[in-house]
């Protein structure tokens, strides 16, 4: 028997053990109608620079005017809270019409994280590729054990163990703050709807405009995906269908596109 997803009021009701040990936690304010999603982080030194950006800097240098002090840091903070931050429509899964989402980032370069409090990492990348989010190494390959589908070889996520995000630096601010809020969704708990190859090369159905495809906007479905993930305490997963032909079909694009 197929099990039944949690609709709003069955997975809302979050419980986190030891609070300390959860570097992303979520909870909700039935008073004023608020999720409330408190994100504990540590960047490293390497993201506490200025932030670099070729056109802006080459321009301001000939106009004379001085760059202003914001770090990558803050670029990803500010892409984080305003991303995720809104008003939803929880109504398809039995919630409120307007769900408001407010999402705070505590800093420890900014002394803003609670003494023992756990913290999940951001950190850079260099070279040409794409950005990613991982576990600590001990933690790998255990979705083969767990039967996790679509399990990310280097990505076992639990609250307590929510994983490090790694960053290039791309080329301008709005594709680093799309793809840092992006990475920021598997941090939550939700894995990706685009046509990667270990999803067979299956888009999810109706995902386009989706933070976890496109890197778009948030959608209310990704919101409930990361409350049913920390209700559950189990990654969330987009729709996956797997077919040969598709499959085969990508590999010879590939393999000709390349000669």
């Amino acid at each position: 028997m197929k099990k039944k997803n949690l609709d709003f009021n069955e997975a809302i009701s979050i419980h986190y053990r030891n609070k300390k040990r959860i570097p992303v936690r979520l909870n909700y304010d039935e008073s004023c109608n608020t999720l409330n999603i408190t994100a504990n982080v540590v960047f490293s030194q390497s993201l506490l620079k200025p932030y670099e950006n070729r056109i802006i800097n080459k321009a301001n240098a000939i106009l004379g005017i001085q760059n202003p002090e914001m770090t990558f840091a803050d670029v990803a903070t500010t892409a984080i809270t305003s991303k995720w931050g809104g008003c939803y429509d929880m109504t398809p899964w039995n919630g409120p019409e307007k769900l408001n989402v407010i999402v705070t980032v505590n800093r420890k370069d900014k002394g803003e994280v609670e003494h023992g409090q756990k913290c999940f990492r951001i950190q850079r990348v260099y070279g040409k590729g794409t950005s990613f989010v991982t576990s600590p190494p001990w933690r790998w390959l255990w979705g083969l054990f767990t039967g996790r589908k679509e399990c990310f070889f280097t990505l076992n996520w639990t609250p307590s163990f929510p994983g490090t995000i790694n960053m290039n630096k791309y080329s301008t601010k709005a594709w680093f703050m799309s793809t840092t809020a992006h990475e920021f969704g598997h941090v939550l708990g939700l894995g990706d709807a685009y046509d990667a190859f270990y999803r067979f090369f299956y888009e999810a159905p109706g995902t386009s405009q989706y933070m976890m495809n496109f890197n778009r906007r948030v959608h209310p479905e990704e919101i409930m995906m990361a409350i049913r993930a920390h209700k559950l305490k189990k990654m969330q997963y987009f729709p996956c269908i797997f077919d040969l032909k598709r499959v085969i079909s990508v590999f010879k694009k590939k393999i000709f596109n390349n000669h």
